[in-house]
């Protein structure tokens, strides 16, 4: 994200720590992400715009380190076999580390807002149905609130989450159909004012850590919301609506 990571200890520090608890594997998702909050040193109930740059930036170092412990543990004693490699084994650990590195930034950041709403007491669903085969990243208060006709659907609220945005956003307009107007919270620095009035427009709130707010004009950021203020709007709606 063009951000310096300070680490209590530096990134190579965690990796006797790393080894010793996965020896043999890479880490599960939820797992390491675990791991990178406590390598942060940043407390949940810390500013949550704080904390989730922190957060994803401390996990992209740890990420990394860990991967050039892997990448000489699996390829080392392959590239270095000169008398007959198998190229075939080769590429295939390449493609598997390849493709862990691409799926790895988006369900960290998942990984991290759940976190950071069950801490400070918010309900949520994360991945739950809407309609047909649509998957919003978090329904508020709730999958179950948002199929109960009942249940007003200015209580609902939905949140797209995605490291970048790009045309991506769109998506997230289609993924419920109970909510007129739709969040996404992005890292992504310095969207153009064109792409965020097309997002205005549509009714798409967008919310990006604070942090990263001054990478927008002045203009841009008197719209964007941080992540502490869509913390405050769900965890209102909560109070008003759950407790009726």
């Amino acid at each position: 994200l063009g951000f310096e990571v300070e680490l209590p200890r530096s990134a190579g520090d965690f990796i006797e720590e790393m080894v010793e608890l996965w020896p043999d594997r890479f880490p599960a998702g939820r797992e390491f992400s675990r791991f990178a909050r406590y390598a942060s040193g940043i407390e949940l109930l810390d500013d949550p715009d704080i904390a989730l740059v922190e957060y994803y930036n401390t996990q992209t170092a740890l990420f990394m380190a860990y991967e050039d412990y892997e990448r000489e543990r699996r390829l080392g004693p392959l590239v270095r076999s000169v008398v007959d490699p198998d190229y075939d084994q080769i590429l295939k650990v390449a493609m598997s580390l390849f493709q862990r590195r691409r799926s790895a930034a988006g369900h960290a950041l998942e990984y991290h807002l759940e976190a950071l709403f069950e801490a400070r007491g918010i309900r949520f669903t994360s991945q739950g149905i809407t309609e047909g085969k649509e998957k919003p990243d978090f329904l508020f208060p709730g999958v179950e609130e948002y199929h109960d006709e009942s249940f007003p659907s200015s209580g609902l609220t939905l949140l797209g989450a995605k490291t970048t945005a790009k045309d991506r956003w769109r998506q997230v307009l289609q993924e419920g159909d109970r909510v007129r107007q739709k969040h996404l919270l992005t890292l992504e620095p310095a969207i153009t004012v064109d792409q965020t009035s097309d997002m205005r427009e549509r009714n798409l709130q967008l919310v990006i850590p604070r942090p990263i707010h001054a990478s927008y004009t002045i203009a841009q950021q008197r719209w964007i919301w941080t992540v502490g203020e869509f913390c405050d709007h769900v965890l209102s709606l909560q109070g008003e609506f759950l407790c009726r």
